[in-house]
């Protein structure tokens, strides 16, 4: 099969940037792995505020989002991206099982470009992916020589607008001519050439000075647009000084300019700032000098306007550009520039750097649940009370969203930060005046310190959003420093996300197996074993299942790796089975993301087809988190799985939030006792009345109760007394590897007393 070809090959340019949304990231398995080995670069976003978080630091070329996520839906992380002028160009490709017409037509609506039906198949997933990207690519192009068209044009017309501007001047001066022979006329034939009646009606203001002996020039024919200009009556202005109508500063600047255009024939614009009752206004003066005759030769004639609201809405666009709307702080892009600035300024003083990133905490219950309006208040409100509390002694922005940035750049700034992060919780976490409402939001501040975390604004930045994270994860309404240890924990992570795609290439995954044993007789036997993951690789040693097992499911591994152990668990049943005719149960524990995948019953299926294990010899384990998360899917895919006629168990119990009004119903066949109830047997009361509890329980559903972690021989003991069908754990055998299971199915049954020693001698 002919795969697209690698972007990086194909182009010789860096690769592309896919940006993968999904909250169950376990649905991506193979398309990650096949993306990265064409040559991709892919970021993965858990939910859709991280989704929009990761879009404002890494602009994608390509974004896979899923349709389904609780919080945020992918309907709404597409909504907001294309509300964001600067996202709406990146191609959408919405990821959805739902089959249904409306849905792929809401997902166009909102701008995606295409849809990939789960379970995705990653050569349609690759191929469509290369297919956007090429028309994303040939889009740019097309733009960049639409751009470099439109440069034409514009140098086009800057000639053009040039050789106008020479007609302009040449018009103007006509008009100046025209004007000033007016003037001319009006003084010696006004009645004859009828010059009053077109001055008069001119909608520009037009004025003509007169220079005198002392230097000052004064106005000695005005029209009525140019009295409305200066909001006076004809009789003020005449024979008045110029500059005395417009206060002394901008009078001073009249009176220059005059005397400049006097001096050097040209004509001169002066814009003058007026100070007026009715308010700020500003008027640009255009003049030239004039052959009007006088007494000394020094007539100028001029153009009045008011350029007020021209120069409001350059000032609206300048600060848009730099500021955020609602509360009136330095955005993202500003508060970066100064980032910048400030770190260039401290690397050459040797300064620190401190940046405090605050992100309220329930700000998103408090929007969704009383409105955007609301919401905004609240911003609003809290930018304020930021701005007080910092009071000059650092810069406060907006960055997005409920996130507010500060920036302390003063001597001490390292030793500051953390006091004004408490002084900010505290301020935070007192009820904030709404008028309708009081209420106190929270906060989590997140702290880097530069040049220690971080010598450029994008590290510092990226640093600062993870500190914060972790002060929200570890409960919120705290501040945390970015520590080294962040950064070795997600270099940690991602140094295990990369080995263990390549720990499935290379087949570095093994199954271990732990015996389950009867007790409800005179001696131990053999009735079942649980199959165990481990990973010993060659690029990062032992790896412990508690460690690489949640990372699989967030990063979409957990589904490739969960069919390769039931695979794997039946066929080493089977193989049993046939050479020693030991017909033992194997357990297999399910992921959730595993239960949730709508191929479940038929990846079982086929693993038992493939083996030949009789499916009575199946046991799937599941968490009561599981069970509980969708009780009416999880009765439906419950009783397919007990249509094939495996067995189904209740992993930990006692340590969920079941129902027994939904345990009763589920098609279960054991429950297993949690070890944290059995470590502190038969001594501890609490636990040993839970037990008794859980096994009295089970065994009036009609369940058996396997016990997990039997460690000692009074546990032992307690468990028998309380009926207990069957155990597991370190007094029988630890989880032992095939060649280990192999002796261990053929040694003899042993006395309850004796099967610890015959178990450590297998180990």
């Amino acid at each position: 099969m002919n795969h697209p070809a690698s972007p990086a090959a194909a182009t010789g340019r860096p690769s592309h940037t896919i940006l993968i949304v999904d909250d169950r990231p376990a649905n991506l398995g193979f398309v990650v792995d096949h993306l990265e080995s064409l040559g991709y670069q892919l970021i993965v976003a858990l939910d859709g505020a991280e989704a929009l978080r990761r879009v404002g630091f890494a602009r994608p070329d390509l974004i896979l989002l899923d349709a389904m996520m609780p919080d945020m839906d992918g309907f709404e992380v597409c909504r907001q991206l294309k509300a964001q002028g600067s996202l709406d160009d990146i191609p959408v490709i919405f990821m959805t099982a739902l089959k249904q017409t409306d849905t792929k037509l809401s997902a166009f609506a909102l701008g995606a470009v295409d849809y990939l039906t789960k379970p995705l198949q990653v050569d349609e997933v690759a191929a469509r992916v290369a297919t956007h990207l090429a028309l994303r690519d040939t889009r740019l192009q097309l733009q960049q020589q639409t751009r470099q068209l439109q440069q034409v044009r514009r140098d086009l017309l800057e000639e053009a607008d040039l050789r106008n501007a020479e007609l302009k001047e040449s018009n103007r001066r006509l008009q100046f001519e025209l004007a000033e022979r007016y003037a001319a006329e009006l003084a010696l034939q006004a009645s004859m050439l009828g010059y009053q009646e077109i001055f008069d009606h001119v909608s520009d203001a037009l004025y003509l000075l007169e220079g005198g002996d002392d230097g000052q020039f004064r106005y000695v024919q005005i029209n009525p647009a140019f009295a409305a200009l200066v909001g006076l009556p004809h009789s003020a202005v005449i024979g008045q000084p110029a500059g005395q109508l417009f206060g002394a500063a901008a009078g001073a600047q009249l009176q220059a300019a005059c005397q400049r255009c006097l001096t050097e024939g040209a004509a001169v614009d002066q814009e003058l700032v007026l100070e007026a009752p009715g308010g700020r206004s500003i008027v640009q003066l255009t003049m030239v000098r004039s052959c009007v005759p006088s007494r000394n030769g020094s007539h100028l004639v001029g153009i009045g306007r008011d350029v007020t609201r021209l120069h409001d809405y350059q000032a609206q666009l300048t600060f848009l550009a730099k500021r955020d709307p609602l509360t009136g702080l330095p955005n993202r892009h500003c508060f970066r520039d100064s980032l910048t600035q400030a770190l260039a300024g401290a690397a050459a003083d040797g300064a620190t750097v401190a940046v405090l990133l605050l992100g309220l905490d329930h700000f998103r219950e408090l929007n969704d649940g009383l409105g955007r309006a609301f919401g905004d208040r609240l911003l609003v409100a809290c930018a304020r009370l930021l701005e007080q509390a910092v009071d000059g002694q650092g810069r406060v922005a907006r960055i997005g969203g409920d996130e507010f940035a500060i920036l302390l750049h003063a001597d001490g700034a390292g030793q500051a930060a953390g006091p004004l992060a408490r002084r900010l919780l505290r301020l935070l976490a007192a009820p904030v005046d709404l008028g309708d409402y009081e209420l106190a939001v929270g906060c989590s501040i997140g702290i880097s310190l530069a040049p220690q975390d971080g010598a450029d604004a994008e590290t510092l930045l990226c640093n600062v959003d993870t500190a914060m994270c972790r002060a929200k994860a570890e409960g919120g309404h705290r501040y945390q420093h970015f520590t080294a240890e962040m950064s070795t924990t997600t270099r940690r992570r991602v140094e295990i996300g990369n080995a263990l795609r390549h720990a499935i290439r290379q087949a570095e995954l093994s199954l271990h197996y732990q015996p389950r044993a009867s007790v409800q007789g005179e001696a131990v036997v053999t009735v079942g074993m649980e199959a165990l993951l481990r990973w010993d690789g060659q690029l990062l040693g032992r790896v412990a299942p508690s460690e690489f097992i949640p990372l699989a499911e967030q990063n979409g591994l957990i589904l490739q790796i969960g069919q390769w152990v039931l695979q794997h668990a039946c066929q080493q049943a089977q193989a049993w089975r046939s050479q020693h005719g030991s017909a033992l149960p194997v357990a297999v524990n399910l992921s959730a993301r595993q239960f949730r995948d709508a191929d479940l019953v038929r990846m079982v299926e086929v693993a038992l087809q493939t083996s030949g294990l009789p499916p009575q010899l199946l046991e799937l384990e599941l968490t009561e988190s599981m069970l509980m998360q969708d009780a009416r899917r999880t009765r439906r895919t419950l009783a397919a799985l007990k249509a094939i006629g495996v067995r189904l168990a209740v992993d930990d119990f006692g340590t969920g939030y079941s129902s027994l009004s939904y345990l009763k119903s589920f098609p279960l066949d054991y429950l297993k006792i949690d070890r944290s109830f059995v470590s502190g047997l038969p001594q501890d009361r609490s636990d040993a009345a839970i037990v008794r509890a859980i096994i009295a329980m089970a065994h009036t559903l009609g369940l058996k109760v396997i016990a997990e972690g039997v460690e000692t021989l009074g546990q032992l003991d307690f468990l028998r007394a309380q009926q207990c069908d069957e155990v597991q754990g370190y007094w029988f055998s630890r989880p032992l590897a095939v060649a280990d299971m192999e002796r261990y199915l053929q040694r003899p049954a042993a006395p309850f007393a004796a099967a610890s020693q015959l178990s450590g001698s297998i180990t």
